[in-house]
């Protein structure tokens, strides 16, 4: 399991733990289905989730203290490119996943990349 100190291990955040958390947990919902080999590559996965999701509240912060962190705001100059950096690094690692034998039968079967759908109810 995850952990919002395992997100602060791999990236530097000045959130605090109530405005990680909610956040956290939607990534880590996100990927309840895919088992990982290692540990590593869950963290890789569902942090760089969390970080997609964080993007709009990052970005907030960041843009309130655009003198202070003008490098940062010129980087990511706008947040479609920042979520897709980071969505791009967590369906990276799950490329191995898709086509595994599920079941044990020898069959390949294709297993959800945890990607984001949107519905109405």
């Amino acid at each position: 399991m995850v952990t919002v100190n395992d997100i602060r291990e791999l990236f530097a955040l000045s959130l605090t733990d109530e405005q990680i958390e909610p956040h956290l947990q939607r990534a880590t919902f996100d990927y309840a289905d895919i088992e990982f080999d290692f540990d590593i590559e869950e963290k890789e996965v569902i942090a760089s989730k969390t970080l997609y999701y964080l993007a709009p509240l990052i970005w907030s912060k960041t843009s309130a203290n655009a003198r202070e962190f003008e490098e940062t705001l010129e980087t990511f100059k706008d947040m479609q490119q920042f979520q897709e950096y980071w969505i791009k690094r967590a369906e990276a690692i799950l490329e191995r996943y898709k086509n595994i034998d599920i079941d044990g039968d020898g069959e390949k079967e294709i297993r959800s990349g945890g990607g984001i759908s949107w519905e109405a109810i």
